[in-house]
């Protein structure tokens, strides 16, 4: 897999409670540790990356390099709701930004 031991940045899409799009980006590594695919962060916590997404992981756009930092690949996963509530994001273990 070439995005292993790569820089990722993580895109996480999900709505406000006023139904508009947002979207939070995370910058960590792609890691295979303990028999499964890690988001390897400066800090915890390491979001499992479940192998059904393994897939969407594509190269980073040169054109969006200024956004996206040094990251190699990005994968963009839609949450549902970006409220910490939500089970769905509150389960991968990242907390939204303010």
């Amino acid at each position: 897999m070439e995005s292993l031991n790569k820089k990722l940045a993580l895109l996480l899409w999900a709505q406000t409670e006023q139904g508009e799009d947002d979207v939070a980006l995370f910058h960590g590594t792609l890691v295979f540790e303990n028999e499964k695919y890690i988001f390897k962060r400066s800090e915890p916590p390491h979001p499992t990356i479940q192998d059904n997404w393994l897939h969407r992981i594509q190269p980073a756009s040169p054109e969006l390099a200024e956004v996206l930092g040094d990251a190699e690949f990005t994968l963009s996963l839609t949450v549902g709701s970006c409220e910490e509530s939500d089970s769905v994001f509150s389960n991968f273990g990242l907390k939204w930004p303010q």
